[in-house]
């Protein structure tokens, strides 16, 4: 991640405060003129702290809308702009998205290993490249591109990004990355030492998260690290394999041994005492 997109998204960030601040004066503003509008006799400044308290007590508590709606049109306006405006690559935010569990809450990267920093995310993927060459990333971006375009048509120029994780397309392309992944996987705490000491000579620059606390300044990825990382990668091929219709499905996409390869990969993930 950039200097640029880091302050993209928080200058975003900013103005979609700033823009549901202004939707809730609206909507006192306007709900206080009708009460003057009705009022027969003229109101006082007590009349107006009374519906000031009757306001916050009543109608924002009562109709969550007026939060709900701006903060979706805030929300989808900063995604457009992320993609439109700097072209990132869509395609990682998937991958990023399947694996956000094991990213730290603001400021709460500990050091007793239960987050790893978002600092990996640039080394990670290169990983992913040098393991499954450059065509499966190619394809997970075009399949984003696609889902949304389609997205955009049915949906007046805008989308969500909740509707392209859930894009079949989409979400083939992540499988066949990670499933990419798995002939290089034979000897785990081998491979493990590889990505680990790959990503750390790529790390992010801190300050690009220093939203994550104070230790991100000197993080590097560990062993435990990268086990919670791959276990993470691998971790919803688990529920899909004990559901006799999903494990079908992999089994015609991928082939009866590499679905088997991953099932021994998952396995090593289970024992290896880290």
């Amino acid at each position: 991640m950039s200097n640029t997109s880091n302050k993209t998204s928080r200058s975003g960030g900013s103005a979609a405060c700033r823009t549901m601040a202004s939707a809730v004066l609206d909507d006192y503003t306007e709900q206080l003129i009708e009460m003057v509008s009705r009022s027969q006799a003229g109101i006082t400044t007590a009349d107006i702290r009374n519906f000031l308290i009757s306001y916050k007590d009543v109608q924002l508590k009562s109709d969550p809308v007026i939060y709900a709606n701006q903060y979706q049109s805030c929300l989808t306006q900063q995604e457009q702009e992320m993609f439109d405006g700097s072209r990132r690559e869509p395609f990682r935010k998937i991958i990023v998205m399947r694996i956000s569990k094991i990213f730290p809450p603001e400021g709460q990267l500990s050091a007793n290993g239960k987050y790893v920093s978002r600092r990996l995310l640039q080394g990670l993927f290169s990983t992913f490249e040098k393991m499954t060459g450059a065509a499966g990333g190619a394809a997970g971006k075009q399949a984003c591109i696609d889902a949304i375009d389609n997205l955009k048509k049915t949906g007046g120029g805008k989308f969500n990004w909740e509707d392209v994780y859930n894009t079949p397309a989409v979400m083939t392309a992540a499988d066949d990355l990670i499933m990419g992944m798995v002939p290089h996987m034979g000897n785990i705490h081998k491979r493990a030492l590889w990505m680990r000491t790959m990503i750390n000579n790529d790390l992010a620059m801190a300050v690009d998260f220093d939203f994550e606390g104070p230790l991100v300044d000197n993080w590097e990825l560990d062993e435990r690290g990268t086990f919670i990382l791959l276990r993470e990668l691998f971790a919803g091929f688990k529920p899909r394999l004990k559901d006799k219709e999903s494990a079908s499905m992999l089994i015609k996409r991928y082939g009866k041994e590499q679905v088997q390869e991953l099932i021994a990969v998952l396995t090593s993930l289970d024992k290896a005492e880290v």
